[in-house]
């Protein structure tokens, strides 16, 4: 049992050598876990019940860190979600090895990002729904926007204490 777990340990540590040698992932980036996988961090906001940043295995779709983070919310339009891909964590190499369309990144305060707009339920209507769901990758920002409910009960809190704001003003003008 020792052997196969020492083995299991130089194997993944080879593995990860190998991989920081040929400069495919940064290592500042990744690390490897308690279970011999590599975990990167990303981070999840809006409407899910535990936001935040979350460090997860490689290979993690959005859906698993939907998960993750609890799940959606009553309020959440899973029609609107978004991920954010920041390209300043990729050098020149790592652009023309993946090739990645620079002209489609958004310039801005010397940095270069690029907003993915996700409509998350259809995609879970979809059969095949697994091959859809895109792939985070290190330091990816996910949103989850607000559905429509949300901001009727925003204008309906509104109206009711601009309601309260004019009762006690005709009640104070009487007098």
């Amino acid at each position: 049992m020792k052997k196969s777990f020492c083995l299991l340990i130089v194997v993944v540590n080879s593995i990860y050598t190998l991989l920081f040698a040929q400069d495919i992932v940064q290592k500042d980036q990744y690390i490897i876990g308690d279970d011999g996988k590599l975990q990167f961090s990303v981070h999840i906001w809006g409407e899910v019940a535990r936001p935040g940043e979350y460090l997860v295995p490689d290979k993690t779709d959005i859906l698993e860190l939907i998960s993750k983070a609890g799940g959606p919310t009553e309020f959440s339009n899973l029609k609107n979600v978004s991920i954010t891909i920041w390209l300043l964590r990729f050098t020149d190499k790592d652009i023309k090895s993946a090739n990645i369309n620079i002209s489609k990144f958004k310039s801005g305060n010397k940095s270069l990002k690029s907003v993915t707009k996700i409509n998350l339920k259809k995609m879970l209507e979809n059969e095949d729904y697994g091959k859809l769901l895109p792939i985070l990758h290190p330091g990816d920002v996910v949103i989850v926007g607000k559905n429509t409910w949300y901001k009727w009960q925003t204008v309906i809190r509104v109206v009711s204490q601009l309601a309260i704001v004019a009762q006690v003003w005709w009640y104070w003008s009487r007098e």
